[in-house]
């Protein structure tokens, strides 16, 4: 019996033609992956681009903000030196009047003064022993008070 076979070309053109096939796949993988890869860094470039926006942005407001500040200081200075320039001018204007001396108390009225504080500080001492020896007497008059009803009992 006759089996037929192909011939050894056909077989060689399948195989051909199925790593051919499989070079395809393979190439048409590595190409999502570039693209994949691609967009994966143009989203990268984009956040790093709008990072730079925003530092740009932010190094402006704080450029912004110390000019004001400088402003303000130079403004503040300005107004100090005015203040002080008119409290100058105002000082210079205005006439200083000398007061009199003073002239020392005649001895006879330092000595009366003496004797009236004295007089003074020994009524102020009067009057507070009066007032100690009324609290005492009322101490003793609840304490008799107190122990007569005890004694009664």
């Amino acid at each position: 019996m006759y089996t037929w076979s192909a011939p050894a070309s056909a077989d060689k053109a399948v195989r051909g033609h199925a790593a051919a096939a499989a070079a395809a796949r393979a190439a048409a993988a590595a190409a999502a992956t570039a693209a994949a890869a691609a967009l994966t860094i143009a989203a990268a470039a984009a956040s790093i681009t709008e990072a730079a926006a925003t530092v740009i942005a932010l190094t402006a407001a704080a450029a912004l903000a110390l000019r004001a500040a400088a402003l303000t200081v130079k403004a503040a200075a300005a107004a100090a030196a005015a203040t002080a320039t008119a409290a100058a001018a105002s000082a210079a204007a205005t006439p200083v009047i000398a007061a009199p001396p003073l002239q020392p108390l005649p001895p006879k009225a330092t000595t009366a003064a003496a004797a009236a504080a004295a007089a003074t500080a020994a009524a102020a001492a009067t009057r507070q022993q009066q007032r100690q020896q009324q609290q005492q007497q009322r101490k003793q008059h609840q304490q008799q008070h107190q122990q007569q009803p005890q004694q009664q009992q």
